[in-house]
């Protein structure tokens, strides 16, 4: 989603499962090093679009350690810093714009662009030890796992529009009830 221009959707996903904090200046997040494939360029957008929309959103709220919440939020272990987001973070204009992009546009990549053809490359090349672990496994030839990874990153940004679309409906249709948005990964 970086790699097209969307930027407020991902640093509301990765800041609600993980913020890394500078150690010399503990109120700013560091970086998002630990994402793979993430070139240090798309860490500082990402880290921009973060800072943008603390300062836009009211009410966001950075959620540590279990043993440090209150009783009614320790609904689970958080084993790291996490921002919970209020659903008004979805009101904000550029993040609308990036969720009708993803829930209503067309597909981020395309198996017919050379840049989106190289950027599925350097995403495998990066991240191919995760899935190929064994030297007697059978790897699919690059062209297909190339074809594979832009069918699954155009699935995985439509349901992401779709998925913050719905939260949003939610809010509006129910504006007095109070969530947040954080991710837990089990």
């Amino acid at each position: 989603m970086l790699y097209k221009g969307i930027k407020y959707i991902p640093a509301i996903v990765y800041t609600a499962w993980k913020l890394e904090r500078s150690y010399e200046r503990p109120m700013y997040c560091k970086s998002f090093e630990g994402i793979m494939s993430m070139t240090e360029e798309l860490s500082r957008v990402l880290i921009g679009a973060y800072r943008k929309l603390r300062k836009k959103v009211k009410g966001a709220r950075t959620l540590k350690k279990w043993r440090h919440l209150r009783i009614e939020e320790a609904w689970c272990e958080l084993d790291t810093p996490r921002v919970a987001w209020p659903p008004e973070t979805l009101d904000v204009e550029e993040v609308q714009e990036e969720i009708k992009r993803l829930a209503e546009g067309g597909d981020l990549l395309s198996k017919d662009n050379p840049g989106d053809i190289e950027f599925a490359k350097r995403h495998i090349m990066a991240t191919e030890h995760l899935y190929y672990r064994m030297e007697c496994e059978v790897v699919e030839p690059l062209d297909i796992r190339i074809d594979s990874l832009i069918e699954h990153v155009n699935r995985a940004s439509k349901a992401w529009g779709e998925y913050f679309k719905v939260i949003r409906n939610i809010h509006h249709k129910y504006p007095n009830v109070k969530f947040y948005i954080c991710a837990i990964y089990a």
